[in-house]
């Protein structure tokens, strides 16, 4: 179910709080797929941190394609307009890249 539409982007700023609901929602849905692989790196997803090898991991790639995508996809929108209740204008600014 959707939240509510935001129409301005800079309006769709996510809390503290429902960035770690996504975190805590990510692990308990995803830790049940066995060996779920990341679609950019190609390697398994670990949710208690990566392994001395380097051969698991979670980051934001794989929460977008198995996670986010999927959620809202049915109703184009972003994942903030699925969770809040109106606009969330941000208070700071924090930028990231998508690079590894």
């Amino acid at each position: 179910q959707l939240g509510a539409r935001v129409e301005q982007t800079e309006e769709r700023a996510i809390s503290w709080r429902q960035l770690q609901e996504l975190g805590d929602f990510a692990r308990k849905l995803l830790s049940k797929v066995p060996d779920l692989v990341d679609s950019h790196s190609g390697k398994k997803i670990c949710f208690e941190g990566a392994d001395d090898r380097g051969t698991c991991e979670l980051n934001m790639h794989t929460l977008n394609s198995h996670l986010v995508m999927p959620l809202t996809l049915p109703f184009r929108c972003s994942y903030v307009e699925l969770v809040c209740t109106g606009k969330q204008p941000p208070l700071i600014f924090m930028s990231h890249a998508w690079s590894t």
